[in-house]
């Protein structure tokens, strides 16, 4: 990873900076130990202008580009499914004998597919992994222009515009898009009187992309389609079809923060949207603080948001697996369809917190915490189902200076999930962390950091997965060598060679492991 930043002035009154960064990803490995072949770079470049055009007014313009290769090996082994045995059923009513190998392979490793029934020739092999392994490229670029400014009486606004294009694709299941965003904002605040303080806002975005589906080469043999009652080798993984492509969206807030008294204050306001794919919402929202004294504050809030469904679980057809017909046979496409008529995820959310400063060098804050969700969206097949979901958690964190060299943080985090009242496993239930940063000199400082993990299962439309918990321990120096130069030498993970962590659960069937690793860091500041 490598990075750079310039900046200066090129008048009294503008000013610019660029930047340029470049990343380089290695090849990872799999928890099974095959490789995740997920080596690739990203490649970034900016800019930014300021110019003040006026004692109370202010040009802003900026752009940037992004462009992103990296590799990925798409499993299709545990899209295959074999009807002809007595293993208990899965999701599909087939049997899915690929959860059973050991080693993550299709089938018993070493043994024929039953692709090879002498019209899908070149399947007939003994294969270890049936996968798609393509490039996913991913090209970004934006500009942004901003004006702002205070009126002569207290107002302060900005006006801004935003346009952007962003082209991927999803080259190991065949899916690909370009989309192209503008939008134009508006935001301004004004005190009001002693005690009130106005903030609101209006803002409209557009948004129309192209979407291309095509069969990658390996899924192209012969598949009964159930939906045409026909012989199929066209059949995507994620069909989009005649969907609409075209998304207007236009939304507005306001806020008013209220000093009820010198030691209360409350914050009342509202969010307002209207779009072609959420309908028109209200999302209010409530917040108030109560300070006992200069060292102890008390506060609560109160807001309501909403998730829209997404484009693929409105509009895409999924076809998710193939399952072996020993009877007639022939492979069996398996797809669900999407759900046009889903409504927008709504989550009440209600915190509590209080923040304490016992003393100079100590920082206390406590935060607690309760979502409630209705209709919230989970994929899989056969169909996308609305659910009740209640989270609750809180979280306690220090900040302790305990001498002029030594500084201590840390914190404990606990949150639990139900599913129409099941509990859910699929996150971390406790986290905690302590981080140590000791002066060794005034040039040299030697950090610490401890990181513990709850294990959780990942949930899979294929398996699910146990990712145990972990304790990671960092190391760190950070070396000074004069005004502008630093040099940091790190350690990461260093308690264990690797440790499991996520996977995106409808695409990847196994986690990658993340390994121990040494950074080595060079900073020069100009």
């Amino acid at each position: 990873l490598g990075e750079y930043v310039h900046g200066g002035q090129i008048s009294d009154d503008s000013f610019y900076r660029v930047w340029i960064r470049g990343q380089e990803y290695s090849e990872g490995e799999l928890m099974s130990g095959l490789p995740a072949r997920d080596d690739g770079y990203a490649r970034k470049a900016g800019f930014r202008f300021d110019k003040a055009l006026a004692p109370d007014l202010d040009f802003t313009f900026a752009g940037g580009f992004a462009t992103r290769r990296v590799d990925h090996a798409f499993d299709l082994s545990y899209r295959l499914f074999d009807g002809n045995t007595s293993l208990p059923l899965n999701a599909f009513g087939f049997n899915q004998v690929a959860l059973l190998a050991p080693t993550w392979a299709p089938f018993a490793t070493g043994t024929t597919l039953p692709i090879n029934t002498g019209l899908h020739a070149g399947f007939g092999l003994a294969l270890d992994r049936y996968e798609n392994y393509e490039k996913m490229p991913q090209d970004g670029s934006h500009l942004r222009a901003k004006l702002s400014g205070i009126t002569d009486n207290d107002l302060e606004w900005s006006l801004a515009g935003y346009a952007e294009l962003y082209d991927t694709s999803l080259g190991h299941i065949g899916h690909s898009w370009e989309r192209e965003e503008f939008d134009l904002d508006f935001k301004a605040n004004k005190p009001i009187g002693d005690s009130h303080h106005l903030a609101f806002g209006l803002a409209a975005r557009h948004m129309s992309f192209e979407v291309n589906d095509v069969v990658t080469d390996p899924w192209t043999f012969s598949t009964f389609d159930p939906a045409t009652d026909t012989m199929r080798t066209d059949i995507p993984i994620l069909d989009y079809g005649d969907s609409p492509t075209k998304f207007d969206r236009f939304t507005g807030f306001i806020q008013d923060s209220i000093d009820l008294t010198d030691r209360i204050v409350l914050s009342v306001g509202a969010k307002f949207e209207d779009g072609d794919l959420s309908g028109s919402t209200v999302q209010p929202g409530a917040r108030f603080s109560y300070s006992f004294d200069d060292r102890n504050i008390f506060w609560g809030a109160y807001s309501r948001a909403y998730r829209q469904p997404s484009l693929v679980e409105r509009y895409t057809k999924v076809s998710y697996a193939r399952v072996w017909d020993p009877s007639g046979g022939v492979w069996v496409n398996t797809s669900f369809e999407s759900a046009s008529d889903l409504d927008d995820e709504r989550m009440d959310a209600y915190e509590l917190g209080w923040r304490a400063r016992p003393s100079e060098d100590l920082l206390i804050e406590l935060s607690l915490y309760h979502y409630d969700t209705k209709d919230a969206i989970f994929s899989g097949p056969p169909r996308y189902e609305p659910n009740d979901v209640k989270t609750s958690g809180g979280e306690l964190t220090f900040d302790y200076r305990a001498s002029q060299v030594w500084r201590l943080q840390g914190g404990y985090t606990f949150s639990r999930g139900k599913k129409d009242g099941a509990r859910q496993t699929d996150f971390p239930e406790t986290m905690a962390n302590l981080s140590s940063q000791i002066s060794l000199k005034d040039n040299l400082i030697f950090s610490q950091s401890f990181y513990y993990t709850d294990d959780r299962v990942i949930p899979s439309a294929y398996n699910e997965i146990l990712v145990e918990d972990y304790l990671r321990l960092d190391l760190g120096l950070t070396l000074r060598t004069s005004q502008n130069w630093e040099i940091g030498l790190f350690g990461r993970d260093l308690l264990e060679s690797y440790h499991i962590e996520n996977m995106y659960n409808d695409l990847d069937v196994e986690p990658a492991k993340v390994k121990r690793t040494l950074l080595l860091s060079i900073t020069k500041k100009f």
